[in-house]
Formats: C-alpha cells, structure tokens, sequence
C-alpha cells in the first residue's frame, strides 16, 4: 500500500524537504467550498488562514444546479470541493444512478464560470480524473493515519492549477487505531456519536440540535477528517511548481532521491494502472445549458478542440460500460 512509502522516505534531499515544507503565501486566499456539507474541509482550510465561504448544499435547502458566480472571473482564489461519492463507492449495493457524474459536470461548470487559481476535488478511490483544459491535473491518495489521524481511511485528491503549481502534502505516517467509518444506520450503532467526531478530529462532539443520531453520524463521518484536510490546506498554502528532479512522477507528492524517478513499489503500481486505463476513455462535454454525458473512444477524445471540451478521463468499470450499452 502507498502508505507505507510516506514512511521511507528520509533520505530524500533536504532541498526538496525544504520545498516540501517551504513558505506558505502570505496573503489571505478567497475559497469557495462547493458540496460542503458539514464542511469539515473548509474548517481545516480556515485554521490555516484561508477564508472559506460556504457554496450551496441540499443540507442548507440550495442546489449547486441554481449556483452561479455573481463575480468576475478570478475573483475567488480556489476552490474546495467534496462531490456526492456514492455512485463510484465500493460500499454501494445498487446501480448507479447518474447523480454523482452530473453533480462533477455541474462543478466543471462552476470552475469554467469562477476561473480561480486552483482548484482541491476529494473523493473516493474511484472517482473519475476530473480534467479542464486550462488546468493541469494531479491525482494523489492522502489516508488520516498519515496526517497525525486514527484512521486507515483513504481519500482521493485531485489537484487543478492554473500556474502548473504541485502540492506535496506531508505525510507521517503511524500505525492506524481504527477502520474507516461507515455513516450507514446499522454500522455506526457500533460507536457513539462522541468516538465518531474523536475520530473525524474534533476534540468534543460537534453540537447539532435537532438533529437525529443517524444524521448526526452521516453528516460527520461523511466530511474529511480534519487532520487530512490540515495536511492539504498547508500543501495547497505552499503549492510551486513541478521539481522534475524532486518529485515522484506518479504526482502523490512524495520527494525522491535521483535516479530514482518514483517514490515506491505504490506509485510503479499506480503509473501502470494509468498506461491500462487509456485504453478506454469518457468525455464529459459540459455548457451552461446542459451536462451530457457521451462515450467516445480515445482518438475522438483527442480530436475535440479544448475550448469545447471538459473532460473528465477515467476508468469504465460501473458507469461507463452501462452508459455505452
């Protein structure tokens, strides 16, 4: 697993350690937070110094279908974002409805419109690469227990920069106290409501009045833990761009030491995924009037102009075999 090679990595350059952990910007950042939810991401970029303003979320009585950007482009520095993941999780008992892919569409969008300098996804291992042709793209797997957390939980995180610029999140990683947390009725009722915000982070149970217990464990065990969501608000505060000479190709982050060109057996394994993936691909083209989603072979990808196309690439397992059908 990845998570063992944030461990063996200390002989890597201290320039790139020095990179790694170099100076954060110094001006306050304006962050829009799409799908916040509970938004326990933009918590974690708040205490960092961000200044995080919550989007629409069906849990407020707004949708991201009716959000628009009210200024110019640029105004908002980044963005953060946790899109509904149940129709590309493994723990999922049905077939998929569609929601997640449009609710991704409906983010592009949101990004085409606001225009900022970066953009932070977090999701499940299988959601598809979110891709825009203005951006560059890194794809990295962060897991609490390698950010000072409890938790063997693996997210997902896809960083969009308009500069090019890297994040390089750092990990330490220590042996894991628990599993990740499952929101559902019957698996919680193992926990209390009180070990659940413990394990997400919180020093004392997160006050929700009116709510009942099963919602109260949906809403905090669905956020980021709060030590991932740290390590990634200080990565995104001290983002520059790409060492080709100290950085694993594979874009988890992790230093190397040249020759070596990837950190670990994990990220060999991840960069041959990659090669097996391209041999099937989606485009996601996206306007302001609609989402559609269209199933195009690879050469029919590459043919599109960029200014047309917002792409999202990724492996066709569940959705993609059903769609072309």
């Amino acid at each position: 697993m990845s998570s063992s090679n944030g461990a063996g990595n200390s002989e890597a350059p201290q320039r790139t350690r020095r990179a790694q952990r170099g100076p954060r910007k110094t001006f306050m950042e304006l962050v829009l937070s799409l799908f916040p939810g509970l938004d326990l991401l933009g918590h974690a970029f708040t205490e960092q110094g961000f200044c995080v303003v919550r989007g629409p979320d069906p849990l407020y009585n707004s949708r991201i279908e009716d959000f628009q950007i009210k200024i110019s482009a640029g105004g908002v520095t980044g963005i953060i974002a946790g899109p509904p993941c149940q129709d590309f999780s493994k723990a999922r008992r049905v077939p998929p409805a569609g929601h997640g892919l449009r609710m991704l569409g409906e983010l592009l969008r949101v990004i085409d419109e606001a225009r900022p300098e970066w953009v932070l996804i977090e999701n499940v291992p299988q959601v598809p690469d979110v891709m825009h042709p203005l951006y560059s793209h890194q794809r990295l797997d962060i897991a609490d227990c390698e950010c000072g957390g409890t938790q063997l939980r693996r997210r997902h995180i896809q960083f969009l920069s308009l500069a090019g610029h890297t994040i390089r999140p750092i990990r330490e990683f220590t042996r894991p106290r628990h599993a990740a947390i499952l929101t559902s009725a019957t698996a919680a009722s193992s926990h209390t409501y009180a070990e659940i915000c413990r394990r997400q982070g919180f020093g004392a149970p997160v006050a929700l009045p009116g709510w009942s217990r099963e919602a109260k464990v949906r809403a905090v065990g669905n956020g980021v833990p709060l030590c991932i969501g740290r390590a990634l608000a200080i990565a995104v505060s001290r983002r520059s761009p790409p060492d080709l000479h100290g950085d694993c190709i594979c874009g988890c982050g992790r230093p190397i030491k040249p020759p070596a060109t990837q950190a670990g057996p994990a990220c060999r394994k991840r960069m041959e995924r990659r090669r097996k993936w391209t041999a099937a691909k989606m485009a996601w083209s996206v306007t302001a009037e609609k989402a559609e989603y269209t199933p195009q072979t690879p050469a029919a990808v590459r043919s599109q102009t960029p200014a047309s196309v917002r792409s999202i690439d990724g492996e066709l397992r569940h959705v993609g075999s059903r769609r072309a059908g």
